[in-house]
């Protein structure tokens, strides 16, 4: 994120104080320790001070964003504010907050009341900051470390690492060997004596810094089954899980070999050799409809039949489509299809919609439980298809235990379709222009019983009217079409090394 404030920087002791002191309404300086004073909006409402929050998280270092259904959040480690327009309360983690008048949108800006800000940014802002409310003025010294705190905890069924960050991250997880994981955290400020380190007496693992990959080890007592990492989310929080391999003989398989070290030859001799392409809704499912009455069915169809004869040209792949005409197809059926087919990867293809007409970019989704609200809402507004087919009776609520097992089936290519999920999200943002909103997981029903890599893009926001003429377009449709598939063809290519 860019500042507002360009003068000020990071790292360096920062103070907020007020010209007059007394005064309601008066003025606030944002100065930097030697350099010239940089005013912070500030105007009255009534007897209240109302301060302008996107302004003061730029200039502290706090990042936020526009939420999918209007919300500005802002990610304070552990516990994210979020504010509704015009809202008489705002949530900070799990705390609701009464407020004393409605909050106030601008043009880029939400006013609170200034106690209530100032509270915000002293209790859960990353780093030091001291508001000295008789002289009016917040000292702040920003964290030396992007990672605050990790805490380890769990049992002889799994160990859970909790990683607290000063702001959003992206991080990734390595299993070096049977018993030791890095997690790396590239372009991050880490300074080990900086970040806050416990877990349990008898918890069996002990973690090592390597600074020079940006990261850390954790070294297990036992091997390792299973690793998984979770998050940010908006709190700026990871999990990390590591699964113990069960402490049993290994069963032989045919020959020499056990069953494991047997998997693990079929997963190297594993081809991709049909792909799946899946155009969202179709037929008496319109799916999103664009202030301009373009419909999401019609958009990715075309994009869908675009990637088809990319990749028979250019791969010679077989290409297996869920439909390719206006038809419509049952969510479950669409599963059925790839995994009959022999599908090795599996694309279902959408627009995004919201009820912010400002809500705009592209995003790439994977099957795992929802780790954010966002996420969560897309999925709901992807899974309410089921509306149009004739029974509803195959589909349970996606609540934790049920989406454990429902997406066995696909739990093997977790890992896989979150690499393919960052690969497609990578090459959709690098040409198009469109806004990168990331990688996320959520529980879709279209995509839950895939055997195999299985991810879901949102190309664009058809209820954008901006994104909506991109999408009507003949060429940027075409564009998507060819990102996709370079997404694809890096894929398959990773897949033969």
């Amino acid at each position: 994120m860019i500042s507002r404030f360009n003068t000020v920087k990071y790292g360096l002791l920062v103070v907020l104080s007020l010209v007059a002191v007394t005064a309601v309404g008066a003025p606030w300086s944002l100065v930097e320790r030697g350099g010239a004073p940089v005013q912070l909006p500030v105007k009255t409402q009534g007897d209240e001070t109302l301060l302008e929050m996107i302004a003061l998280a730029d200039f502290l270092g706090i990042h936020h964003q526009m939420d999918i259904d209007g919300e500005q959040v802002f990610f304070f480690p552990e516990a994210p504010l979020v504010v509704v327009p015009h809202g008489s309360f705002l949530t900070i983690g799990n705390e609701i907050v009464h407020l004393p008048m409605p909050v106030e949108f601008g043009d880029n800006e939400v006013w609170l009341t200034e106690q209530i800000a100032l509270n915000l940014v002293r209790n859960h802002t990353a780093g030091f900051v001291d508001v000295r409310e008789l002289t009016r003025t917040i000292v702040y010294v920003p964290s030396e470390s992007d990672l605050l705190t990790i805490d380890g905890r769990g049992d002889s069924l799994e160990i859970i690492f909790r990683i607290v960050a000063a702001k959003p991250l992206k991080a990734d997880v390595e299993l070096l060997d049977s018993a030791t994981v890095m997690f790396q955290c590239q372009g991050a400020r880490l300074i080990p004596v900086k970040t806050k380190v416990s877990k349990q007496d008898s918890l069996p693992a002990d973690l090592q810094w390597d600074l020079a990959n940006q990261g850390f080890k954790i070294t297990t007592g036992f091997p390792i089954g299973g690793v998984r990492l979770q998050g940010p989310d908006r709190g700026n929080v990871f999990e990390l899980h590591l699964i113990p391999l069960e402490e049993v003989e290994s069963p032989l398989a045919y020959g020499d070999k056990t069953v494991y070290e047997e998997l693990e030859d079929a997963r190297k001799n594993w081809e991709i050799d049909v792909i799946v392409i899946d155009p969202g809704h179709g037929g008496k499912d319109p799916g999103a409809i664009g202030p301009n009455n373009l419909y999401e069915k019609d958009v990715v169809l075309d994009i869908g039949l675009r990637l088809r004869g990319l990749i028979q040209q250019r791969l010679g792949i077989k290409v297996v489509m869920t439909r390719d005409n206006d038809v419509f197809i049952p969510l479950h059926e669409r599963t059925r299809i790839a995994n009959t087919n022999g599908g090795k990867l599996f694309v279902s293809l959408h627009c995004n919609a919201a009820r912010s007409r400002s809500a705009n970019g592209s995003e790439t989704y994977f099957l795992a439980p929802a780790r954010t609200e966002r996420a969560m809402a897309v999925a709901l507004k992807e899974n309410s298809v089921i509306k149009y087919e004739e029974s509803q009776e195959g589909y349970v609520d996606l609540t934790e235990e049920n989406y454990i097992l429902l997406a066995m089936a696909q739990a093997q290519f977790v890992k896989e379709s979150e690499v393919f999920a960052a690969t497609i999200q990578e090459k959709l943002v690098e040409r198009s222009g469109l806004k990168d909103r990331g990688v996320d997981q959520a529980g879709f029903y279209v995509l839950i019983g895939a055997s195999m890599p299985a991810v879901l893009v949102e190309t664009a926001f058809i209820s954008n009217h901006a994104e909506e003429k991109l999408l009507n377009k003949t060429e940027f449709r075409q564009l998507v079409a060819e990102q996709i598939f370079e997404a694809i063809n890096e894929f398959v290519e990773q897949v033969k090394e």
